[in-house]
Protein backbone atom coordinates (compact mmCIF):
# COMPACT_ATOMS: atom_id res chain seq x y z
CA UNK A 1 0.00 0.00 0.00
CA UNK A 2 1.63 3.10 -1.15
CA UNK A 3 1.54 6.43 0.49
CA UNK A 4 2.48 10.17 0.21
CA UNK A 5 4.82 10.00 2.90
CA UNK A 6 6.92 7.51 0.69
CA UNK A 7 7.26 10.43 -1.84
CA UNK A 8 8.50 12.47 1.15
CA UNK A 9 11.07 10.46 2.65
CA UNK A 10 12.88 9.81 -0.27
CA UNK A 11 12.50 13.28 -1.95
CA UNK A 12 14.07 14.62 0.88
CA UNK A 13 16.63 12.12 0.78
CA UNK A 14 17.44 12.74 -2.86
CA UNK A 15 17.43 16.21 -2.13
CA UNK A 16 20.32 15.98 0.67
CA UNK A 17 22.24 13.41 -0.72
CA UNK A 18 22.52 13.98 -3.94
CA UNK A 19 23.25 17.52 -3.68
CA UNK A 20 25.86 16.41 -1.04
CA UNK A 21 27.21 14.38 -3.41
CA UNK A 22 26.33 16.99 -6.12
CA UNK A 23 28.90 19.85 -4.61
CA UNK A 24 31.68 17.89 -2.91
CA UNK A 25 31.89 16.23 -6.32
CA UNK A 26 32.31 20.20 -8.08
CA UNK A 27 34.35 21.33 -5.27
CA UNK A 28 37.11 17.99 -5.36
CA UNK A 29 38.19 18.44 -9.27
CA UNK A 30 35.54 15.90 -9.97
CA UNK A 31 36.18 13.18 -7.73
CA UNK A 32 33.80 12.66 -4.33
CA UNK A 33 35.28 12.22 -1.68
CA UNK A 34 34.29 9.50 0.71
CA UNK A 35 32.58 11.26 3.34
CA UNK A 36 30.33 12.52 0.63
CA UNK A 37 29.77 8.78 0.11
CA UNK A 38 28.94 8.21 3.35
CA UNK A 39 26.93 11.11 3.59
CA UNK A 40 24.61 10.09 0.55
CA UNK A 41 24.53 6.28 1.86
CA UNK A 42 23.65 7.75 5.30
CA UNK A 43 20.44 9.36 3.78
CA UNK A 44 19.43 6.43 1.57
CA UNK A 45 19.87 4.10 4.42
CA UNK A 46 17.49 6.48 7.31
CA UNK A 47 14.87 6.61 3.99
CA UNK A 48 14.85 2.96 3.71
CA UNK A 49 14.40 2.64 7.55
CA UNK A 50 11.52 5.45 7.68
CA UNK A 51 10.02 3.37 4.95
CA UNK A 52 10.15 0.40 6.30
CA UNK A 53 8.23 1.84 9.24
CA UNK A 54 5.82 3.77 7.49
CA UNK A 55 4.87 0.38 5.46
CA UNK A 56 4.34 -1.58 8.73
CA UNK A 57 1.89 1.37 10.36
CA UNK A 58 -0.02 1.03 7.22
CA UNK A 59 -0.61 -2.28 6.81
CA UNK A 60 -1.38 -2.47 10.43
CA UNK A 61 -4.25 0.33 10.50
CA UNK A 62 -5.64 -0.61 7.03
CA UNK A 63 -8.81 -1.96 6.72
CA UNK A 64 -9.87 -4.22 4.28
CA UNK A 65 -10.85 -7.63 3.61
CA UNK A 66 -8.73 -10.74 4.66
CA UNK A 67 -8.13 -12.02 1.68
CA UNK A 68 -7.63 -8.38 0.23
CA UNK A 69 -5.52 -7.10 2.87
CA UNK A 70 -3.30 -10.75 2.27
CA UNK A 71 -2.80 -9.78 -1.16
CA UNK A 72 -1.92 -6.49 -1.27
CA UNK A 73 0.17 -7.35 2.02
CA UNK A 74 2.18 -10.45 -0.15
CA UNK A 75 2.37 -7.22 -3.47
CA UNK A 76 3.99 -5.10 -1.13
CA UNK A 77 6.72 -7.52 -0.14
CA UNK A 78 7.38 -8.45 -3.64
CA UNK A 79 7.66 -5.03 -4.66
CA UNK A 80 9.80 -4.27 -1.98
CA UNK A 81 11.65 -7.09 -2.46
CA UNK A 82 12.38 -6.01 -5.99
CA UNK A 83 13.72 -2.52 -5.16
CA UNK A 84 15.87 -4.01 -2.93
CA UNK A 85 17.23 -6.44 -5.41
CA UNK A 86 17.38 -3.84 -8.68
CA UNK A 87 19.33 -2.00 -7.18
CA UNK A 88 21.47 -4.17 -5.00
CA UNK A 89 22.61 -6.22 -7.83
CA UNK A 90 22.52 -3.27 -10.53
CA UNK A 91 24.82 -0.85 -9.07
CA UNK A 92 27.26 -3.79 -7.97
CA UNK A 93 27.20 -4.61 -11.37
CA UNK A 94 28.15 -1.03 -12.18
CA UNK A 95 30.54 -1.10 -9.94
CA UNK A 96 32.29 -4.15 -11.24
CA UNK A 97 31.94 -2.53 -14.91
CA UNK A 98 33.29 0.57 -14.04
CA UNK A 99 36.44 -1.15 -12.51
CA UNK A 100 36.75 -3.42 -15.34
CA UNK A 101 36.74 -1.06 -18.25
CA UNK A 102 38.40 1.94 -15.84
CA UNK A 103 35.93 4.48 -16.37
CA UNK A 104 37.23 7.52 -14.79
CA UNK A 105 34.75 9.32 -11.87
CA UNK A 106 32.71 11.75 -14.34
CA UNK A 107 31.61 8.84 -16.80
CA UNK A 108 31.24 6.65 -13.22
CA UNK A 109 29.02 9.18 -11.77
CA UNK A 110 26.94 9.92 -15.01
CA UNK A 111 26.61 6.07 -15.28
CA UNK A 112 25.45 5.60 -11.92
CA UNK A 113 22.91 8.30 -12.26
CA UNK A 114 21.05 7.32 -15.48
CA UNK A 115 21.11 4.35 -14.06
CA UNK A 116 19.44 5.11 -10.97
CA UNK A 117 16.71 7.26 -12.73
CA UNK A 118 16.02 4.83 -15.28
CA UNK A 119 15.58 1.90 -12.40
CA UNK A 120 13.39 4.14 -10.35
CA UNK A 121 11.36 4.90 -13.16
CA UNK A 122 10.87 1.79 -14.14
CA UNK A 123 9.76 0.35 -10.55
CA UNK A 124 7.44 3.39 -10.01
CA UNK A 125 5.74 2.82 -13.24
CA UNK A 126 5.11 -0.71 -12.03
CA UNK A 127 4.14 -0.07 -9.00
CA UNK A 128 1.61 2.25 -10.52
CA UNK A 129 0.14 -0.41 -12.73
CA UNK A 130 0.05 -2.84 -9.57
CA UNK A 131 -1.58 -0.67 -7.85
CA UNK A 132 -3.66 1.30 -10.17
CA UNK A 133 -2.29 4.16 -8.86
CA UNK A 134 -1.42 7.23 -11.50
CA UNK A 135 0.61 9.24 -8.95
CA UNK A 136 3.52 6.28 -8.94
CA UNK A 137 3.22 6.39 -12.87
CA UNK A 138 3.80 10.40 -12.84
CA UNK A 139 6.67 9.89 -10.80
CA UNK A 140 8.21 7.09 -12.81
CA UNK A 141 7.63 8.82 -16.05
CA UNK A 142 8.94 12.24 -14.81
CA UNK A 143 12.21 9.87 -13.65
CA UNK A 144 12.19 8.16 -16.98
CA UNK A 145 12.57 12.05 -18.56
CA UNK A 146 15.76 12.41 -16.37
CA UNK A 147 17.82 9.52 -18.05
CA UNK A 148 17.62 12.10 -21.50
CA UNK A 149 19.23 14.82 -19.27
CA UNK A 150 21.46 13.24 -17.54
CA UNK A 151 24.04 12.64 -19.99
CA UNK A 152 24.49 16.07 -21.27
CA UNK A 153 25.94 16.75 -17.88
CA UNK A 154 29.02 15.89 -16.14
CA UNK A 155 29.04 13.49 -13.23
CA UNK A 156 29.20 16.45 -10.69
CA UNK A 157 26.10 18.40 -12.44
CA UNK A 158 24.05 15.00 -12.90
CA UNK A 159 23.97 14.79 -9.10
CA UNK A 160 22.21 17.96 -8.41
CA UNK A 161 19.93 17.08 -11.05
CA UNK A 162 18.94 13.97 -9.75
CA UNK A 163 18.68 15.74 -5.99
CA UNK A 164 17.00 18.88 -7.55
CA UNK A 165 14.97 17.25 -10.14
CA UNK A 166 14.17 14.14 -8.72
CA UNK A 167 14.02 14.62 -4.85
CA UNK A 168 12.53 17.90 -5.98
CA UNK A 169 9.90 16.03 -7.66
CA UNK A 170 9.05 13.32 -5.42
CA UNK A 171 8.82 15.97 -3.09
CA UNK A 172 5.82 18.19 -4.97
CA UNK A 173 4.22 14.91 -5.91
CA UNK A 174 4.19 14.37 -2.26
CA UNK A 175 2.82 17.70 -1.26
CA UNK A 176 0.39 17.45 -4.16
CA UNK A 177 -1.18 13.99 -3.21
CA UNK A 178 -1.74 15.34 0.32
CA UNK A 179 -3.38 17.80 -0.29
CA UNK A 180 -5.49 16.33 -2.45
CA UNK A 181 -6.39 13.62 -0.12
CA UNK A 182 -7.30 16.15 2.44
CA UNK A 183 -10.17 16.78 -0.56
CA UNK A 184 -10.72 13.44 -1.21
CA UNK A 185 -9.73 13.18 -4.47
CA UNK A 186 -6.53 11.70 -6.61
CA UNK A 187 -6.73 8.46 -5.65
CA UNK A 188 -7.65 9.41 -2.13
CA UNK A 189 -4.55 10.95 -2.20
CA UNK A 190 -2.20 7.99 -3.25
CA UNK A 191 -3.75 5.44 -1.06
CA UNK A 192 -3.51 8.01 2.01
CA UNK A 193 -6.73 6.98 3.92
CA UNK A 194 -5.47 3.45 3.84
CA UNK A 195 -2.25 4.30 5.34
CA UNK A 196 -2.56 7.11 7.40
CA UNK A 197 -5.50 5.36 9.50
CA UNK A 198 -4.02 3.56 12.27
Amino acid sequence: VFSWSFCLIWGVAWLIGYLVLGLATSANAGVTPIWAWICGAGMLLCAGVLSIVVAFRGLSGYRASSERSRRESSQGVIYGWTWFLAFGLGMSALGMISQRYELNANATASLYCVVTALLVGALYMIGGALWGDKSQFVVGVWMLMLTLVLPMFEGSTGYIIMGVLGGGGMILEAVWALFASRKGGFADGIRAGKTEAA
